[in-house]
C-alpha cells in the first residue's frame, strides 16, 4: 500500500525502517493484522488531518489554545469520529509511534527504563521510554479530550438560559469515569 488515511479503527502508526535511506510505516487497524504502507508516519498524520479537514500545524495550534500543550502535543485527527491520537516521541523522530487513546487498555514499566503498553485486541507493543513519559503523552491526550468534550457541551448549551456549570458532563473526575466504564 501506498497511501493511507487514519480511520477511527486505527490503533497505531510506527515507523518502520527499511534501510539507511527509507522509511515505511507499519499500521495497525482494529480485527486486522499490522502491515506496511510505503509512507513516513508523520506523511499519514499529515495528509490524515488534511482529509478530515485542517492542516497538521492547525490542529497542533488546536491543541496549544485549548490545553497550552506545546511539546509532543496531542491531535484530534477527526472531530467527527473522535479519534485522538499521542505520539510517544518527536513528530520528525522515525522512532515516533502515534497511537491511538481509545484502544489503549493499559502499560507499565518493563525491563527497566522501558514501558509495555497494552492495546485491544491483544496487541502489545514496547517502546524504550520511561512509564513517567508514556503516562505524561497519555494523561495530555485525556486533558485534550476532556477540554474538547466539555467546549462541545458548552457551546451546544449556550442558548439555555441557566447553565448549571455543576451538573453532570462538567466534572474532571464525571469525564474520566466515562471513560473508564466504557474502557474497561
Amino acid at each position: 500500500m501506498t497511501k493511507y488515511v487514519i480511520k477511527q479503527n486505527t490503533m497505531y502508526i510506527r515507523g518502520v525502517k527499511v534501510d539507511d535511506h527509507t522509511i515505511h510505516t507499519e499500521v495497525s487497524e482494529a480485527g486486522r493484522e499490522p502491515f506496511i504502507v510505503k509512507q513516513k508516519p508523520q506523511e499519514i498524520m499529515n495528509q490524515s488531518c488534511r482529509f478530515y479537514g485542517e492542516h497538521f500545524n492547525e490542529r497542533k495550534l488546536f491543541t496549544k489554545r485549548l490545553t497550552r500543550i506545546t511539546s509532543k502535543p496531542p491531535i484530534l485527527v477527526s472531530a467527527v469520529t473522535s479519534t485522538y491520537f499521542f505520539c510517544t516521541g518527536s513528530e520528525r523522530s522515525i522512532d515516533n509511534t502515534w497511537i491511538n487513546i481509545l484502544y489503549v487498555k493499559d502499560f507499565k514499566e518493563y525491563n527497566g527504563n522501558k514501558t509495555k503498553m497494552f492495546l485491544e485486541q491483544d496487541q502489545s507493543l514496547v517502546f524504550p521510554i520511561s512509564y513517567h513519559v508514556i503516562n505524561h503523552q497519555y494523561l495530555n491526550c485525556l486533558c485534550l479530550y476532556y477540554r474538547n468534550h466539555r467546549n462541545n457541551i458548552f457551546i451546544k448549551q449556550l442558548n439555555t438560559p441557566n447553565i448549571d456549570l455543576t451538573q453532570d458532563g462538567y466534572s474532571v473526575l464525571d469525564v474520566i469515569k466515562m471513560y473508564l466504564k466504557n474502557q474497561h
